[in-house]
């Protein structure tokens, strides 16, 4: 190695190759005012270029003055396509940028502009991944554990009897309930069916496949099961566990409730599409369906709540099981039931052909709940395969009103209200919502007293006290020895009960109408049709009218 007059080092041509200030060109480049363009592999590394620059060679060949400019140029250049790629990992970004590195090549202003720049930006788009899949684990969690609480084998429920003369109880020749009935064969048909129905939705988007699933529902859990096993009514069975621990539930009424919910959850309401009997009845009788009203549809609406409310309220105060005593498929599929319920269900299969599944939309419980975890499902349905060319079609073709037409935001009839309306009303019903809860709660405890007629132990210490001595259910308390110091106790306690439970679904309500006004305040910006997913059902009728989807299949 030489050096010429100014005292730099002058290699030859073997040398040159391998001189520190030759090897940093090689990886760094020649272009820049002090060296060249970064290649691609070492800008997506800025841990490689952090060790390279820390090495002798690095300090050989640039001087303090060039490396602080190389590292403030190039640097800031690297940082920007990494956190392109680091905005869907906050915490890895919080990571590095606690990382020394970090500290050194940036000054603690543009540290600080970096964070209110890129990290509100990230943050908005962490909902929608990883925000969802903490609220769904947290909801699986839930559930989990009320599933744990609820859970009791069947025996609880009807304990052997024990005989002090040694009698022992036969063991029985044949199986007491017969193999194409048995509840946990049907829970796991019901897993299945529920897989079949999700395959036939997003993967083959067919909707004579959905129609041939619902045939076999309807048959099967319809017919055969006489509508048995039931998610809908199953909800009081669930909470009255939840809320009594000597109340058992048996394992297949829990998989019954929380197999349709977790699939709600990840893929929408795929029991609705194929799974339900109930359901699939309608939806075979929807011939010609009309278009509700949007202000009556939004009232009706909320019939499933007040029914989800006064269903949970009555089944843990012991005043009965309203949705199974006044069901109104039922006795369709038992061919047996008492006349009121059998009027009404022959009315909603006829209003079926007109307005299309009336249950469903305006009185089913359990939709409430399939609808709520199908807020938080990624895989929501789509009307188009590809691209939509927002003809229409498929709005049309819901029965359900679960499609939402596109909107000009530009266009300044775009909604049907000014914004500064909308926000209005949004703090008005901030301001009025303690006002409406304790109202609600008011409520709730007035309408206590007149509910309490039905439970059985507080009816027949009214009728007492009422002296009607010759009322069956009086006459027979009295002929068992019934102590009437001890009834009294336990209606006391019993009436207790119901007014904490009627001041709950008091609050309950006003929280539902709170929710009802904020939904129908809400401003929808979508530019193309979109599936609300809160409404929709999962029939696939949208995929028929779709002409995309009909130039795919053909």
């Amino acid at each position: 190695m030489f050096r010429n007059m100014n005292n730099h080092p002058i290699f030859s041509n073997n040398a040159r190759k391998n001189s520190p200030t030759m090897l940093v060109r090689d990886l760094v480049g020649a272009s820049h005012p002090y060296i060249s363009p970064m290649p691609t592999s070492l800008s997506k590394n800025p841990l490689k270029f952090t060790l390279l620059s820390t090495r002798p060679s690095f300090r050989l060949a640039f001087s303090h003055q060039k490396g602080a400019v190389l590292y403030r140029t190039k640097c800031a250049e690297i940082f920007r396509q990494l956190l392109t790629s680091l905005s869907k990992n906050p915490l890895k970004l919080a990571f590095l940028c606690a990382y020394p590195f970090f500290c050194s090549v940036f000054s603690h202003q543009q540290r600080v502009a970096l964070y209110r720049i890129k990290c509100p930006e990230i943050f908005r788009q962490l909902p929608t991944s990883w925000g969802l899949n903490l609220i769904k684990t947290l909801f699986l969690i839930g559930m989990l554990l009320i599933a744990v609480q609820g859970y009791s084998l069947e025996e609880g429920r009807f304990p052997r009897p024990e005989f002090s003369t040694g009698y022992k109880i036969p063991s029985p020749t044949q199986p007491l309930e017969a193999f194409e009935r048995n509840p946990y064969i049907a829970t796991g048909l019901l897993a299945i069916f529920l897989g079949l129905t999700g395959h036939s939705l997003f993967v083959a988007r067919s909707r004579t496949r959905l129609r041939i699933l619902g045939l076999f529902s309807l048959v099967w859990f319809g017919f055969v099961y006489k509508g048995c096993i039931c998610p809908v009514g199953s909800i009081q069975n669930i909470f009255l566990g939840m809320v009594d621990c000597s109340w058992p539930v048996s394992p297949h009424v829990v998989g019954a409730f929380f197999l349709p919910l977790i699939a709600a959850l990840f893929f929408g309401r795929l029991f609705c599409g194929a799974a339900c009997p109930f359901g699939v009845v309608q939806d075979l009788l929807a011939w010609k369906p009309v278009k509700v009203n949007s202000t009556l549809d939004r009232c009706l609406r909320i019939v499933p709540f007040v029914y989800l409310g006064l269903a949970v309220f009555f089944a843990t105060c012991d005043l009965g099981f309203i949705i199974c005593r006044y069901d109104p498929f039922i006795p369709f599929f038992r061919l047996s039931g008492s006349f009121s319920v059998v009027v009404f269900g022959a009315f909603l299969l006829i209003l079926s052909v007109f307005i299309a599944r009336p249950f469903c939309r305006y009185l089913c419980p359990y939709s409430v709940l399939l609808a709520a975890c199908s807020l938080l499902t990624s895989r929501k349905v789509k009307v188009c395969s590809d691209r939509c060319v927002n003809c229409q079609l498929c709005r049309g073709a819901c029965p359900v009103d679960a499609i939402i037409p596109g909107v000009n935001t530009i266009s300044p009839d775009a909604f049907p209200e000014p914004r500064e309306k909308a926000i209005s009303r949004l703090k008005w019903l901030l301001a009025l919502s303690p006002v409406l809860i304790a109202i609600g709660f008011y409520s709730g405890l007035r309408i206590s007293e007149p509910v309490s007629r039905f439970h059985p132990q507080i009816s027949v210490y009214n009728k007492i006290t009422a002296h009607l001595v010759q009322d069956d259910d009086v006459v027979a308390f009295l002929i068992n020895d019934g102590n009437l110091d001890l009834l009294r106790k336990s209606s006391l306690e019993a009436m207790s009960k119901i007014k904490h439970a009627g001041g709950i679904f008091g609050i309950y309500m006003s929280l539902v109408f709170i929710g009802a006004v904020f939904a129908a305040t809400r401003r929808k910006s979508n530019t193309l049709h979109t599936v609300e997913p809160w409404n929709c059902v999962s029939c696939g009728r949208c995929y028929e009218w779709c002409p995309r989807n009909r130039v795919k299949v053909s």
